[in-house]
């Protein structure tokens, strides 16, 4: 069945009067450059409607197999083809748009390996003494284009295991396979630059259909303005497209866009005006887009960026594969030793610093007290979930536009996994046994996410899926929100008054639990981290240990007032006046100091017993888990498909990462 999305978009000022026109788009899948599902659609998607939107039309998408979408193009029947690559032979039945931002081909292979003897390589590979044996990925049969991942896994495979010496393949394809599908190769091939080529999209317009040049001289317009108005580049930059920085004076950092991280990148400019001549590039992304697009980096070594920002799971996976700096000489004002002890630890290896905590956080329970007094209601100190959903019940009020409860329903491990896997641990489960066996399928697992779903359909918000702390926290800080479970960060932003409606009625205590304390909550810090590939380390050590000094702690004090301090990092903050100002932040440090990790009830997990795994598969599972459940929302699976379809995904990631031996598991459903 094809999905079929109608974009309605707002008439532009200035465009002609009248309803503007619809167009009918043929599109289909080519990821991660379009995509049919998800909230990153992609970066030639988003780009498009822009353009489109701004020229003052709607798009009606329907996306179909790639040899269909044209042929339903070239008749007529639809408008516009997405994506395209210019061909002259298609010049009697379409014509093109100016080009896009394209793909890159080129040659991958294992770091050290042989490298192409630029020969040209034979599709299925060539085997012989003293040549490379190459594999393709690329096929523009019919001359649409077909970018098979499930082909792109079978070469890397292949590569991994001696086969094929270099594959000819998509660059971002190839990485964006390592990372969901084969997490522990990452780090360990080399996409080797310069591409064979750079490959340009267009979008193809019909020349069956009346008025196309109109359309598509429109388009171009509006493409041309876009990209000079630099809006064209943020939205490459946002999906992490952009070309290597090569100035030495010049420092790239790619964060996540919160409020605490757009703080520091206004401060950096007291960094750079004490550094004349150093400029600083700002890559700000979602929080699944950041992850994905640092660990591409580092799985296809493009040395993009000189600063990562990552957390507590991160810097373990990253120090241990040498893939981040160490820290071994700070400057004489940083205070090391000031660090909170638990951020220490969790940011450290083998005593050494691989990563500066810009802030930390635990999960807590906000509530609204004005909307409790008016019920007669009381929040427990230390709330089960039962409660949370009596009280949710009581205080939930569609017609006000008030929730009973929010919480992160938007796939990701580090969005609506945080949260379920605190559930999923307090109810006594686990990922894995002591055999690294996962046990996703078990009761505690399917009792506590039909808990967890029940709640949400219930007494949350429409499209939960849609929702991750971003979302949430704008809901909240609205008014909507009777309860929300989230992040300690969160704080600091509820209580000020000029950002939130709410201010003065926020209240906050323990985060729930399923049945066992141990696990309840989550710890996590947002960290900065200089790349081992970066050509600028000490300049890039220089600025991590300003932004997350006591002096950076005190600028931001001054400036923008100590509800904006970042918390949860240094016993030097929680000074009587930060105390004051913040009355939660006591609170906050000692949840944080007060974390229970489940081995204290599990001593035989293999991991830590945090709602995170220190291993380099987490990511993967964890966004299996996370898209699966999120599909639960859509009404596409059941709880019980979606914990089955996980349980086989992670089993086969984990075996193809060397965990298990004997019978391969058949694909996964994501890689039939």
């Amino acid at each position: 069945m094809f999905l079929r999305i109608l974009i309605l978009m707002t008439f532009v000022a200035g465009q002609a009067s009248g309803a503007p026109r619809t167009l009918k788009v043929a599109a289909y899948e080519l990821s991660p450059y379009i995509t049919e599902e998800g909230e990153e659609r992609g970066y030639l998607y988003e780009i498009i409607v822009k353009a489109f939107t701004n020229a003052g039309y709607k798009l009606e998408f329907q996306f179909y197999p790639p040899l269909r979408a044209k042929n339903l193009v070239e008749s007529g029947e639809r408008d516009i083809l997405i994506p395209s690559y210019s061909s002259p032979s298609d010049a009697k039945t379409l014509t093109f748009s100016q080009p896009l931002h394209g793909s890159q081909i080129g040659y991958i292979k294992l770091r050290g390996g042989r490298s192409s003897d630029k020969k040209s390589p034979q599709a299925g590979g060539t085997e012989g003494k003293g040549e490379n044996r190459f594999g393709f990925e690329l096929d523009e049969t019919d001359r649409v284009i077909r970018s098979h991942s499930e082909k792109t896994i079978q070469l890397i495979d292949m590569i991994n295991q001696n086969r094929l010496d270099v594959a000819v393949a998509d660059k971002f394809v190839a990485a964006q396979v390592m990372v969901n599908k084969r997490p522990h190769l990452v780090g360990k091939l080399q996409f080797v630059e310069p591409p064979i080529v750079r490959k340009e999209f267009h979008v193809a317009f019909s020349k069956k259909k009346d008025g196309q040049q109109k359309v598509l001289d429109d388009f171009n317009r509006a493409l041309f303005e876009l990209q000079k108005s630099g809006e064209y580049q943020q939205i490459l930059m946002r999906y992490g497209y952009q070309t290597i920085e090569n100035d030495p004076n010049t420092l790239s950092i790619v964060t996540v866009s919160n409020s605490d991280m757009k703080i520091m990148e206004e401060m950096s400019k007291t960094f750079t005006a004490s550094h004349p001549g150093i400029k600083i590039n700002w890559y700000t992304m979602e929080e699944n887009l950041l992850r994905r697009r640092i660990l591409s980096s580092i799985a296809l070594d493009d040395g993009v960026f000189d600063i990562f920002t990552i957390g507590s799971y991160d810097t373990a996976i990253y120090a241990k594969n040498k893939w981040i700096e160490p820290f071994t000489k700070f400057n004489k004002d940083y205070r090391p030793e000031d660090i909170l002890p638990s951020v220490r630890e969790s940011l450290s290896l083998n005593g050494k610093f691989y990563a500066l905590p810009f802030y930390g956080e635990t999960s807590m329970t906000y509530y609204r007290k004005d909307l409790f007094q008016k019920k007669g209601l009381t929040m427990p100190t230390h709330p089960s979930w039962e409660e949370i959903r009596a009280l949710a019940a009581k205080l939930h009020d569609p017609g006000k536009k008030i929730n009973g409860i929010c919480l992160r329903g938007k796939a990701g491990w580090g969005e609506n996994v945080a949260l379920l896997m605190t559930m999923v641990h307090s109810a006594g489960g686990r990922w894995f046994n002591a055999k690294w066996q996962p046990e996703i399928s078990s009761q505690s697992w399917s009792t506590t996410l039909k808990f967890y779903v029940d709640l949400l359909k219930s007494y949350g918000p429409d499209e939960p899926y849609r929702l991750g702390y971003a979302e949430n926290l704008k809901l909240f800080s609205e008014g909507r929100c009777a309860i929300w479970v989230d992040a300690t960060v969160a704080a600091s932003y509820l209580f000020d008054r000029n950002k939130s409606s709410i201010s003065n009625q926020v209240a906050y205590t323990y985060a729930p639990t399923m049945k066992y304390e141990e696990g309840s909550q989550w710890t996590w810090n947002w960290a900065l981290a200089v790349s081992k590939s970066s050509k600028k380390k000490a300049l890039a050590q220089e600025f991590v240990q300003w932004a997350t000094s006591p002096e950076y702690v005190a600028n931001v004090a001054k400036l923008k007032g100590y509800l904006q301090v970042p918390p949860g990092t240094r016993q030097s903050t929680y000074s009587e006046a930060y105390l004051k100002a913040a009355p939660f932040a006591g609170f906050v440090r000692d949840a944080m100091e007060g974390f229970k990790p489940l081995k204290r009830i599990q001593p035989d997990i293999p991991y830590a017993g945090k709602w995170f795994i220190e291993i380099p598969e987490f990511p993967a599972i964890g966004n299996s888990l996370g898209g699966h459940v999120s599909d639960i929302f859509k009404g596409k699976v059941t709880v019980e498909e979606a914990l089955s379809l996980t349980q086989q995904d992670v089993r086969h990631i984990m075996y193809h990462s060397g965990y298990y031996s004997g019978v391969e598991p058949g694909p996964s459903r994501s890689e039939k």
